[in-house]
């Protein structure tokens, strides 16, 4: 068979795979070089009515119960097709272009004025395309407030102004790198030259896999929406991976292992810092009282765990325990090299896609900063080790132990993680 035909044929049997076509017209003021395949949209476009369906289900359940939350929060539609496909490859093409030298990181809101306090409200709506919001992306580039747009009476879209939140989000974190978000899923992902639907949107994904770490005393129903831990570490995780510089994050249960660091390069403390762990068990005190405002206190907790994530910039790993005490940082493994062929990973990423687990030797995956993290853990079981990459790549190293059958056991790398996490 011909290099055409099979590439017709893997495209066949997985639209997904060859997410891109080339273009000959000009889109959206420049000269495109390639456009997302038609395939790409019509099965995300399947998969939010999907994910829209269970939201409306899980809200209807929730007003019948009486929720507050279902006055703020009623559920939604989605885009039609077409215009699914505008808002997407609009924001798209913006990603790809800088202001004054620099990215654009931004949020594109899919949804119509709610008339809420806080939302900013444009006196006259904008045309929807790259050159709104390549001005607009510098003034919501924290991510707090997102472009909010919704087609107006002759279906064409425009923004109508800035707001915080909506069902249909998407999130720019990277040039060329997109997240479509509905409500609390993250229902797809566009890197690159790829455009790939995920398996398992968000942190459900995670739940009943490396987060369970943190359970091992905690009867079967832990969820880690519930830990204030996972949101600390998250936090830390996405300002790491904001900085660009790479870095390693290790979590252990309580002080073992730290005999296995490398203590003459490390800036390991004589006893281990508790201002962290103390300010994320106020904050979770104060959210159980009904008679204390812990807002104060979890703005402090943000600040501190933007604090650790800077440690992560010197050379060398930032030890946490898993009530959040800092150990350390600039920690060096004792890791060889050489160990490396012999240990077998198994990788897993978020895509939709059928190569999504395969299992590969230590030394092909990464660098020295992923081959010694993952060593570790290879070494010292119970702890966690969490690399981002300066390409903003998010990786956890896991031992996973499956059921009783320890003959299955084995070490994990689930990568991708921004795409789901932040």
């Amino acid at each position: 068979m011909s290099d055409e035909k099979q590439d017709n044929e893997r495209v066949r049997l997985n639209p997904f795979r060859k997410s891109f076509r080339r273009l000959t017209a000009r889109q959206y003021g420049r000269e495109a070089a390639f456009k997302l395949e038609s395939g790409f949209f019509d099965g995300l476009f399947d998969r939010l009515q999907d994910v829209r369906r269970e939201e409306n289900e899980r809200f209807e359940k929730l007003r019948l119960f009486g929720s507050i939350f279902t006055d703020h929060f009623p559920p939604e539609t989605v885009p039609d097709r077409t215009h699914l496909e505008k808002l997407v490859e609009a924001a798209f093409w913006t990603s790809l272009q800088r202001e004054e030298g620099r990215p654009l990181k931004f949020i594109v809101n899919y949804g119509a004025s709610s008339g809420s306090s806080d939302e900013v409200k444009f006196r006259k709506a904008k045309p929807y395309n790259m050159t709104a919001l390549t001005k607009l992306a510098s003034a919501v580039s924290n991510q707090i407030f997102g472009i909010a747009v919704y087609p107006d009476e002759s279906s064409e879209l425009q923004i109508w102004g800035l707001n915080i939140s909506s069902a249909l989000q998407i999130k720019v974190i990277d040039p060329g790198k997109l997240i479509v978000k509905f409500f609390v899923s993250n229902v797809a992902a566009i890197s690159g030259d790829q455009s790939l639907l995920l398996r398992a949107p968000g942190l459900p994904f995670t739940a009943s896999l490396f987060w369970r770490k943190f359970a091992a005393d905690a009867d079967a129903e832990y969820s880690p929406w519930s830990d204030p831990r996972v949101r600390v570490i998250s936090a830390i995780l996405k300002t790491m991976r904001g900085f660009g510089h790479g870095g390693t994050l290790v979590v252990l249960p309580e002080k073992s292992g730290v005999d296995a660091i490398n203590s003459l390069e490390s800036y390991d403390c004589a006893e281990p810092s508790q201002t962290l762990s103390e300010v994320v068990n106020a904050v979770n005190e104060a959210k159980n009282s009904k008679t204390t405002d812990g807002s104060a206190l979890e703005s402090y907790q943000d600040f501190l765990a933007e604090a650790v994530a800077a440690l992560t910039c010197v050379d060398g790993a930032t030890l946490l325990t898993y009530d959040l005490k800092i150990l350390g940082f600039g920690c060096m493994f004792n890791w060889n090299p050489a160990d490396s062929p012999r240990i077998m990973v198994q990788v897993q990423d978020p895509l939709d896609h059928e190569d999504y687990v395969r299992t590969i030797p230590l030394d092909r995956l990464g660098h020295s900063r992923h081959q010694s993290a993952a060593q570790f853990i290879n070494e010292h079981r119970d702890a966690i080790a969490y690399v981002a990459s300066q390409d903003g790549n998010v990786t956890a190293f896991v031992w996973e132990e499956w059921g009783d059958e320890k003959q299955y056991s084995s070490l994990v790398a689930y990568t991708r993680l921004e795409l789901i996490m932040f």
